[in-house]
């Protein structure tokens, strides 16, 4: 075990599989007094001289077989943990991609930002980016962006930052391989915890030949949480629509109000109902309080269904439109409205993400 420290350790984790000749250099880390923990994740024996070249004062962990890159974070996590008290983590990647400067920048500016999550950013616009990195940065921050309103300019960095109040939450965040990082930026968002972005250098060695990435493969990993939570969403749509027409039919002896106001109603709740309960149990894999994740749903959930009756109530009592012609247009502009607040208001800096120009 190691001693208990009294003051603030920056720790650096580097996750490693496969690795070249760069992860040997991490001994200029300890030289700028980072503690070093490198998880070897079961790169085989062939890769053992490696990391026997690795100083003896770097702490080496090894996966007796190949878990992926998410299982060897949470490895590492772990045996911090276990190991240290009031330290900082400062995960990086064992290709070389990380300058010693980029990540005493990192070790120097989470120090500003206690129970925030501190992301190396790089840029895109160098020619010498692969096309396949460029590609897959613009296409995941796209999404990202669309699925939870707040932007940023790199997701897929792998030099990141917080301090000891985050491991718990990033042991338990879902993901044993390259999903794994895409998934702690949706789950802090979802918590409200802080991203801030700070430009680093943008190095590619060999144009990145030694990534272990698989475009297929991986891409599929990373895309598939945000595919479903698209999905579920589809669905609620769905079974909010078809509740409201089978509703609307079945009261049509009712005054028009009346009916469209009882089956925007219980199609609503029946559908938002079924979307809090995929979105925490298969989705998310929230493991917080049943009871205070629904009622902030509950009351996102009940003012939308306010306006949104209101809405509905008007364009069909007084506009004369027709019932499934309304519906559609409310459901798209309280989308929109749903939009607008939550980029503006509800993750605007304060919760979202933030970029440091200096």
């Amino acid at each position: 075990m190691v001693n208990e420290q009294t003051k603030t350790q920056s720790i650096v984790l580097i996750p490693a599989y496969q690795p070249g000749k760069a992860l040997i250099e991490s001994t200029d880390l300890l030289a700028a007094d980072f503690v070093v923990i490198v998880v070897n994740d079961g790169s085989g024996n062939e890769f053992n001289h490696i990391f026997d070249r690795l100083d003896t004062k770097i702490h080496l962990v090894t996966h007796a077989a190949n878990k992926g890159k998410g299982a060897a974070l949470k490895t590492g996590y772990r045996y911090i943990k276990n190991n240290f008290q009031h330290y900082a983590v400062i995960t990086a990647d064992a290709d070389g991609q990380h300058h010693v400067a980029d990540i005493k920048k990192m070790s120097e500016a989470y120090k500003q930002y206690r129970h925030a999550l501190l992301l190396g950013a790089r840029t895109f616009e160098n020619d010498a980016v692969p096309l396949r990195s460029r590609f897959g940065n613009v296409l995941t921050r796209k999404i990202f962006s669309l699925i939870t309103k707040q932007q940023l300019r790199d997701t897929q960095t792998g030099l990141r930052a917080f301090d000891d109040s985050l491991i718990n939450f990033m042991i338990d965040v879902p993901g044993e391989r390259f999903e794994y990082e895409m998934n702690v930026l949706l789950a802090c968002s979802r918590e409200n915890i802080r991203l801030v972005e700070l430009p680093i250098q943008t190095i590619y060695e060999n144009n990145n030949e030694s990534s272990h990435f698989n475009p297929i493969k991986d891409s599929w990993s990373i895309y598939k949480q945000v595919l479903k939570f698209a999905s579920s969403s589809l669905i609620s749509f769905g079974i909010d629509y078809i509740m409201f027409i089978v509703l609307l039919g079945l009261t049509n002896s009712w005054t028009l109000a009346s009916s469209v106001t009882f089956a925007n109603v219980v199609a609503r709740i029946t559908s938002a109902s079924f979307n809090f309960a995929v979105n925490r149990h298969l989705i998310f894999k929230h493991k917080g309080s049943v009871l205070r994740g629904a009622m902030y749903y509950a009351l996102l959930a009940g003012c939308i269904l306010l306006g949104n009756t209101i809405l509905l109530n008007i364009l069909t009592s007084s506009l004369h439109i027709a019932p499934y012609i309304a519906k559609i247009i409310t459901e798209v502009a309280f989308f929109c409205l749903s939009y607008y607040v939550q980029k503006n208001l509800i993750f605007a800096n304060k919760n979202g993400a933030q970029t440091l120009r200096k």
